[in-house]
């Protein structure tokens, strides 16, 4: 059984003949955000995505095109209310749950649009992806410290892979897959679409996770 967004595509993002699956942090401008930007990279993308499946959401993008210039440029919008956590100069990224949410629902209000936020935590959280999905709503996914999450591979849609660690990391579900007991998550990082299996997110984590929708 699928469940997945009306739109198959996601956020396709273009820049030139190169293709994208939702944004990606390393096309901020500045190192304390590509290395600390992929919570912002997840809000923009949800709300990209409200934006461009309901017209009553349309508001939260701003922008004329889903170029890449324009996508960074509505990133760094977002970085203004999802901010970065800042230790002495380094960045620890958007911890935790109340303040990713806090930055979503301040940047929707701003737009003149009232949002409502939804959480799971691990228990529970093949039932509310699936939900959230089925209301055409993408999921942030917040991985902690997890030890079976330090490999992933992602694919880009025009070509090409990348492999990075999941760890300490947020990540956008678009598409659930179940397969008897076997549960496969879809999800958008660096621009790029991963496979990861939902008992790994769930078994493997040691520290901190949370899963946020948005209507």
């Amino acid at each position: 059984m699928i469940y997945a967004l009306k739109n198959a595509d996601f956020i396709r993002i273009t820049d030139e003949n190169a293709l994208f699956y939702g944004g990606a942090q390393s096309w901020f401008a500045d190192g304390f955000s590509q290395n600390g930007g992929c919570g912002v990279v997840a809000a923009a993308n949800i709300l990209a995505y409200l934006a461009l499946s309901d017209e009553k959401y349309s508001a939260l993008y701003p922008k004329k095109t889903f170029s890449k210039s324009d996508f960074t440029a509505f990133m760094t919008e977002i970085q203004d209310f999802v901010r970065i956590r800042n230790f002495f100069g380094k960045p620890l990224g958007v911890w935790g749950k109340r303040r990713f949410e806090r930055g979503v629902l301040s940047y929707a209000k701003s737009r003149g649009i009232e949002l409502s936020a939804a959480s799971a935590k691990c228990k529970g959280a093949a039932d509310f992806i699936k939900a959230s999905l089925l209301e055409d709503k993408p999921v942030a996914m917040l991985i902690g410290l997890n030890n079976r999450l330090k490999k992933v591979r992602c694919e880009y849609p025009s070509g090409g892979a990348v492999f990075g660690s999941f760890e300490r990391h947020w990540v956008t579900i678009t598409e659930l897959i179940a397969d008897g007991e076997k549960i496969m998550l879809k999800v958008s990082s660096w621009g790029a679409a991963a496979y990861i299996e939902l008992s790994d997110f769930i078994e493997g984590e040691r520290l901190y996770s949370a899963l946020i929708s948005f209507k």
